[in-house]
């Protein structure tokens, strides 16, 4: 990321594992944080990933407030830069990337991972792609919903949905499955072909506020 000059890790032998961003770079340190909080979480814990070392920067250029919410000063007396990305780290210290901060659906106080979801849908064979985002509840707050397309040639829609509901019951905590499906044709994309969460998003609340208002 800019904020750290580009890399802050990398992978190597022994520290090269599958799906991991490796360890941190010569003189760089690592840790993981509870979402806005300087509070470190135990090893294998999703978390905040903070950076510490001379890589990163001093400050945003004429942006005194936005440089204080991303370079904190932690209980440790370092200055820690604050990635808005969400991972966790090994024992062995190798670091997992799991998703930006801003996917985190919080649904009756509870933390929902999108990306934990969506590995668990797309493990469907009937499949081809899924996006998780949250959508308006009226006491929960947020809710997840998932967006999906099915393969074609599969079998039909409905029975592949009560397949998943059963797969994310047998493979998800509780406060985490999903009840909310959509099929579609196809999903939307951003112009670099990327599933485009923040419209699904928006047409969420908007049909929320519309039925409520």
């Amino acid at each position: 990321m800019t904020e750290s000059l580009a890399a802050a890790s990398f992978g190597c032998d022994g520290a090269n594992h599958e799906s991991s961003v490796g360890i941190p770079l010569p003189m760089n340190i690592y840790k993981i944080v509870k979402p806005g909080t300087t509070e470190e979480v135990p090893y294998g814990t999703n978390g905040e990933i903070c950076i510490n070392g001379p890589t990163v920067m001093s400050g945003y250029y004429e942006n005194e407030e936005e440089t204080k919410a991303t370079l904190r000063l932690h209980e440790d007396g370092r200055q820690w830069l604050h990635s808005g990305d969400v991972g966790y780290m090994t024992e062995e210290g190798i670091l997992y990337f799991t998703q930006r901060i801003k996917r985190i659906i919080i649904s009756s106080g509870y933390n929902i991972y999108p990306n934990m979801i969506e590995n668990v849908i797309q493990k469907h064979e009937a499949v081809e792609a899924c996006a998780v985002v949250g959508v308006p509840h009226p006491y929960k707050v947020n809710v997840p919903k998932v967006f999906l397309t099915v393969k074609q040639g599969t079998k039909s829609s409905d029975v592949v949905l009560e397949e998943l509901k059963t797969l994310c019951r047998e493979k998800l905590s509780r406060y985490a499955v999903p009840k909310l499906f959509e099929v579609r044709d196809e999903l939307p994309k951003t112009k670099f072909y990327k599933i485009d969460y923040l419209k699904l998003e928006q047409e969420e609340i908007e049909k929320y506020y519309k039925n409520i208002g």
